[in-house]
Formats: C-alpha cells, structure tokens, sequence
C-alpha cells in the first residue's frame, strides 16, 4: 500500500478464522490444567502463549504477577506462560528470584496441547511492547471463551472489544497490565459477561467457516470481474 506496488483499491482484507470446534469452552479442562501442571485448586489462571522475544512482553506479565501476589497479595492467581524453548525462560526464572510469585508462574515450554490447556485457564493476556499483529492466539484464547487483556498496539487492539470482550492496557506498563487482571478478577459479572460475548465474537466473525466464506467469494468476484 505504500509504495510496495499494490494500490490502496487494489487490496481487501480477509480476517484469519480459527476452528471454533477444537478450540471450544470445555469445563473439564481445568482438571486438565491442574494436574499437568500442578497448579493448586481454586487457582485462577492468567494464560500467554507465544514467542520469548523481548517485544513480546513477556518481562511485563511477570512484572504484573510479582506486583499481584507480593505487593497486593492476590495469591490465588497462578500465571501459565507457554512457547518458551529450554533456557529462553531463564531471565524471567531470575526476575522472580526472591519474590513469592516464584510459586504463581509456569513455564510450561512449546505445547501441542493448547486446545486443551485453553480452556482450562481463566484469562488471556498478550503484553506486546514492540509491534504486534493479530495473533492466532487471541482466537484461540477468545474461542475459548476467556476475556483477552492486550496491551494498546495497532493490531492487537483489533483482538477484542474494549469493554465488550476485553480489556486494553498502555504498552509496558506492567502496573495497569495488574489493574486489568484485578478488576476481571473481582467483577464476576463482568468476567461471565466478557467470557460469553468473546465466544460470540469468534463465532460469529473468526470462524474457518467465515474465512473460507469470505476468501471464495472475493476470488469469484475477482474471476468473475476478468
């Protein structure tokens, strides 16, 4: 679009769909969670998944677990970090050394398993600080019917509905990251109703069956129009 060589009317977006019957609200899984993870019941589980790199944000949420549980002593939260490769994990292990939010946060490493994991978490969270797009993730972790809490970047915003589905928070402020977690945490009408219209939203506007949908009948209207 600018200066790439394709016109502004040349191009149309057609949003990625995620299969709304594999990832799907499962209240079994949390058992799932628990034991695979060791995680004490009655936890309330904040999921990432994603890469390890430094503008993924990764550094804010354990910054917001560590200002969570040992300033505001908010000890039933339990936070599941996945796509960690052996050792990417270790700078955050030492950010956590000496605090009691050691014992909240996993890092559960690359998973095959996520359908699974999903939906037996809580709330979604996706802290980017550098650029971001539209992660597979957040269909994922919305198909599931979780609340998604993201930082305010241009693509992840387009992740949920402020207030609707989600929550938005300043990129790297890792303070407002734990005002996020905190206020879905003690709103429990606000949490259902989030839950709920984020698997509404999938289902509706993110489904493979929406993506393939919307993808045949741009290239028929292209052939057509040759």
């Amino acid at each position: 679009m600018y200066g790439r060589g394709i016109r502004f009317n040349d191009t149309c977006v057609i949003p990625t769909g995620v299969d709304t019957q594999k990832f799907r609200p499962n209240t079994s899984s949390k058992n799932y969670v628990l034991n695979e993870f060791s995680i004490p019941e009655n936890s309330k589980i904040i999921f990432y998944s994603g890469h390890m790199e430094e503008r993924k944000g990764v550094r804010i949420i354990i910054e917001s677990a560590i200002k969570l549980i040992d300033d505001k002593k908010v000890t039933h939260l339990h936070f599941l970090i996945c796509g960690n490769h052996h050792g990417e994990e270790t700078p955050f292990i030492k950010m956590l050394k000496n605090t009691k939010a050691k014992n909240h946060v996993t890092f559960a490493g690359y998973r095959t398993d996520v359908d699974k994991i999903i939906p037996g978490c809580d709330f979604g969270v996706i802290a980017s600080t550098g650029w971001d797009s539209f992660p597979m993730s957040s269909l994922e972790i919305a198909s599931c019917g979780l609340p998604l809490i993201v930082s305010s970047l241009q693509g992840l915003t387009e992740t949920i509905q402020e207030n609707v589905t989600g929550l938005s928070f300043p990129p790297g402020d890792s303070s407002q990251l734990a005002a996020a977690i905190q206020k879905l945490d003690q709103n429990e009408q606000m949490y259902f109703q989030f839950s709920k219209a984020a698997r509404e939203r999938i289902v509706s506007k993110y489904s493979l069956e929406q993506q393939y949908k919307a993808l045949s009948q741009k290239l028929a209207q292209l052939f057509t129009s040759r």
